[in-house]
């Protein structure tokens, strides 16, 4: 297993080591780096988590709400570069990490293409704004200028669906055809 020669490169040899995960959308390599996480966890040997594995672990669903969204291919396709940076202790015990994002494709955020949505983190607000979760947050401000962010984000939303089109007759402007 190429996970297992990793381990062994990195914690006996003190080696350092990458893998890399390619393939087209769909091809599951969000899932085969979860399935890599919750292995370098598991074989540090410690029975309960550290608070570095839970917060690395922890990490995915985040990183995949701000930077994945639905295509027509790929319900959960990611549209960004993840590079994690694990460091192992002596014993293979995971003892830090570095998580960053990088490529993330702005663009869509205004446009995409149709039976395809924006990111995740857009939908998931809209649909738990009215949560008594997210009165705990504090977003800050009085309901009224809270209500005010969600039309931003419905803004936000609402500019994906729009797309611009010349006008035919001579002399005439474009104008704006707005798709659900």
């Amino acid at each position: 297993m190429v996970i297992e020669c990793v381990v062994v490169s990195v914690c006996r040899e003190d080696n350092n080591q990458s893998i890399i995960k390619s393939g087209e959308s769909g091809a599951g390599k969000t899932v085969s780096a979860k399935f890599t996480m919750l292995y370098f966890a598991m074989v540090g040997g410690v029975a309960q988590q550290t608070s570095v594995e839970e917060r690395v672990l922890a990490s995915n669903p985040i990183m995949e709400s701000i930077g994945n969204s639905k295509t027509t291919c790929n319900d959960n396709s990611s549209w960004f570069v993840k590079y994690i940076e694990i460091s192992f202790g002596w014993k293979g015990d995971i003892i830090g990490a570095n998580v960053r994002m990088y490529l993330l494709e702005k663009p869509r955020v205004v446009f995409h293409a149709s039976q395809e949505r924006n990111y995740n983190i857009f939908y998931q607000l809209c649909a738990s704004r009215d949560l008594p979760e997210m009165r705990v947050l504090k977003l800050g401000g009085p309901p009224n200028q809270q209500m005010e962010l969600f039309r931003i984000l419905a803004a936000v939303l609402h500019l994906g669906n729009v797309n611009i089109q010349a006008n035919r007759r001579p002399g005439d402007r474009s104008y704006i055809v707005f798709f659900s």
